[in-house]
């Protein structure tokens, strides 16, 4: 039952090694392909999260190129950060760089907490826990997902869909975090309902002067040209 729980962990922002271990958390850290070790002595020149640059003693130059916000199958944000710092010396076999849900070239898995256990009215019944506001306030549990959205533009009988930023009749903080070619930039902190890509369908021409108006009707009596001849058909960012 252990070996399932932890089967469905997830990478952790900042994850810390157990203080009780079984003595494979190393070699299974080892063995998960994302840990980088140095092949020869030398001195670290640089240090990113992109990469590590390092001059070995026979003078060569190296530089070691950092695995960076991968999906994994589980939608979870595999990558690798560095363990050295600059100007720090390495000995062949040495620590360069660790991988996801991994902590001092060890396997962690989560954090090491204080917990109190207390049975509720002397039963070996699991009532309730309480979480410290700390846990919650440095966020130790945090841990990020990768999800990807896509929107087709299609061609229809009555037009092509355009993505834009221009779309008719959204609330302007929908279309706050779009850029000018109706795609949401990137390193923007949206919200659930934002849109994350415009685009406008067109509607149905309508048959007379009287759908016409009818359309606008529907709009509150202030629609626009775009609004009576395109429709919002957005994605929009889901709740959570």
């Amino acid at each position: 039952m252990g070996c399932n729980m932890q089967r469905q962990a997830v990478p952790l922002a900042r994850p810390q090694a157990a203080l009780v271990t079984t003595g494979m958390e190393r070699e299974i850290a080892r063995d998960s392909g994302y840990q980088v070790f140095a092949e020869e002595d030398g001195v670290v020149l640089s240090s990113t999260p992109e990469s590590i640059e390092l001059v070995t003693d026979r003078g060569e130059r190296r530089v070691v190129a950092l695995r960076r916000l991968e999906r994994s199958n589980g939608f979870t944000l595999l990558g690798q950060r560095a363990a050295v710092e600059r100007f720090q010396r390495v000995r062949k076999g040495d620590l360069l760089a660790e991988g996801p849900a991994c902590s001092d070239g060890e396997l962690a898995l989560g954090q090491r907490v204080l917990v109190a256990y207390m049975s509720w009215g002397g039963y070996n019944y699991e009532d309730a826990i309480i979480v410290s506001e700390r846990v919650v306030r440095e966020g130790k549990f945090r841990s990020f997902t990768a999800k990807r959205f896509r929107l087709d533009a299609l061609e229809t009988q009555m037009g092509n869909e355009e993505i834009t930023k221009k779309v008719p009749d959204v609330a302007a903080w929908k279309k706050k975090a779009l850029g000018e070619d109706g795609v949401v930039k990137v390193g923007v902190f949206v919200k659930a309902g934002q849109i994350l890509v415009g685009k406008a369908s067109p509607r149905p021409a309508p048959a007379d002067a009287w759908d016409e108006l009818v359309m606008k009707a529907f709009d509150g009596g202030k629609g626009t040209e775009d609004s009576t001849r395109f429709r919002n058909s957005s994605l929009e960012l889901p709740k959570g």
